[in-house]
């Protein structure tokens, strides 16, 4: 049961609408910090973005390195319409994703960057499901949609807004196990499966190299591809730099307040026979998606002003400006801002891994933070900052809210130095015209990305559907209790009056 339940709870962790980046609040304010001055901007067109696909296709088609490769996938133009472009992005065929298949909104640079930084939440990796050649969608034995990446349906599901979690979420790196003791120490390696895969790291550099190619075509809409595209990126480096986005489960104690619940529901229940009770699964999911959603919105609360906090606007821009000393070292280890080097990937995964080493603190304080009822079944957050009040604790404890707000900020650093270091990157690109060297690397990572898919589905076997019946075992158990004290109370009579006759 145990294991069950970190199997299903775990990687479902942001179920009941989960914020799976940052509040939109955060997203905006952040990107308004790293744009240069507002400029008007040439919206595309649909025949603008049909040029650029083609731009795209021509590069990938004609290049000496997977010129063969991609051809193969799509021997002709007509072949790459404007819903294969989707599928070989990775993206899902069942939401509308501006710039790729339907224009953007009429916006100014600045404008443009913070709706885009929180575009990606809106759909793009949602419902990401199989279909066959003619467009019929693909179903298991259930009548379940078969997701495109299995990935999905081990990170939180394969429909609904769970579904984008394997893309939002950057596990820590390094080897993981399923073991469920390593939850008491080092949250950050436990993963179930252990080789589960996220993607955060992978959209970052999709759009970043994407940005940059839509910046060197000779759309008229160039620029504005540029700035919407780049905005998609940062939202996935944030993501990846998000503490709440780097584990499975942030706590042990998660599960025990979890299994506490169920064992005490299933009890008065006798096992669902007298009320239909909650899963293990379902109540740990319900926690653990409580602490989530409230700790992103209690910092976003605070960037907004809905909840006063003296200073935080002051010490966040900090962050932005300073970065991560250490990230930035680290980066410059790996050769960034080359041109050559995929610096938005390797930025998010070495955020990811300064950040994963946090993430029980963060989730810890959270509950510090809280109004213990977070961790109950019957409470669901909601995904509000105007509900931020309700669940927090009045007065405020002043020590856990300095350190939940620096962990937030060191988020927000990260996220800044992997920002600025892939535009100088991009910048770098730009200059020299390397056209073919972004191209190449974007398409052969995207071919990759399809191959790795493909093992995956081969190998996908679906989950049967959660069974809700009586759990026997309950009334059973129970009965025999009974039972026994129904046998036991006679027979302590019996010896109590025999020790007083023997007495006598």
């Amino acid at each position: 049961m145990c294991f069950t339940f970190v199997l299903l709870a775990a990687s479902a962790s942001v179920v009941p609408c989960v914020a799976l980046a940052h509040h939109q609040e955060v997203h905006a304010w952040a990107e308004s910090f790293l744009v240069p001055d507002s400029t008007e901007l040439t919206v595309p067109s649909e025949g603008d973005l049909e040029r650029f696909r083609h731009f795209l296709y021509d590069v990938w088609s004609k290049s000496p390195v997977i010129g063969s490769r991609f051809k193969k996938l799509y021997p002709t133009f007509t072949s790459f319409d404007a819903r294969e472009f989707k599928r070989f992005l990775g993206l899902s065929l069942e939401h509308p994703v501006p710039g790729i298949d339907v224009v953007g909104p009429v916006l100014d640079s600045l404008r443009l960057a913070q709706w885009a930084c929180a575009q990606p939440d809106e759909g793009m990796n949602q419902d990401n499901w199989l279909y066959d050649d003619s467009g019929g969608l693909i179903t298991d034995r259930w009548g379940r949609p078969v997701p495109f990446d299995p990935a999905s349906a081990q990170m939180g599901g394969i429909s609904g807004l769970v579904s984008q979690a394997y893309a939002h979420y950057q596990l820590c790196p390094g080897p993981k196990t399923d073991d469920f003791d390593i939850l008491a120490s080092h949250p950050e390696r436990f993963a179930s499966p252990p080789d589960v895969k996220t993607y955060a790291a992978h959209f970052a550099q999709v759009f970043a190299d994407l940005a940059v190619l839509a910046r060197m075509s000779d759309s008229p809409a160039s620029r504005y591809l540029y700035v919407l595209f780049r905005g998609y990126s940062h939202h996935f480096i944030l993501d990846g730099s998000d503490h709440f986005h780097t584990v499975q489960v942030g706590s042990r104690k998660f599960f025990v307040d979890a299994l506490k619940q169920s064992l005490w529901f299933n009890t008065i229940s006798a096992g669902g026979l007298f009320f239909r009770v909650p899963s293990l699964v379902t109540i740990g999911v319900r926690i653990i998606s409580n602490h989530h959603l409230l700790g992103e919105n209690l910092y976003a609360a605070w960037l907004s002003g809905m909840i006063p906090r003296d200073g935080i606007h002051d010490r966040a821009q900090e962050a932005l400006k300073e970065g991560d000393s250490i990230l930035k070292r680290r980066m410059k280890a790996l050769g960034c801002p080359s041109p050559a080097a995929e610096c938005t990937f390797l930025g998010t995964m070495l955020a990811s891994s300064l950040s994963c080493t946090d993430a029980r603190q963060a989730y810890e304080l959270v509950s510090e933070l809280a109004v213990p009822e977070i961790s109950s079944w019957d409470v669901k957050v909601p995904d509000s900052l105007d509900a931020v009040r309700k669940y927090i604790v009045w007065p405020v404890p002043v020590e856990q809210a300095d350190h939940f707000e620096k962990l937030m900020n060191q988020s927000m650093a990260r996220f800044s130095v992997v920002v600025r270091i892939t535009d100088q990157s991009l910048e770098e690109v730009i200059s020299h015209q390397e056209v073919l060297t972004v191209a190449v690397r974007l398409g052969k990572r995207l071919m990759d990305y399809q191959e790795d898919c493909r093992q995956r589905r081969a190998s996908y076997v679906p989950q049967p559907p959660e069974k809700t019946g009586v759990n026997w075992w309950y009334p059973a158990a129970e009965l025999w209790f009974i039972n026994l004290l129904l046998l036991i109370y006679p027979l302590r009579r019996i010896i109590i009056s025999g020790r007083k006759r023997t007495s006598s």
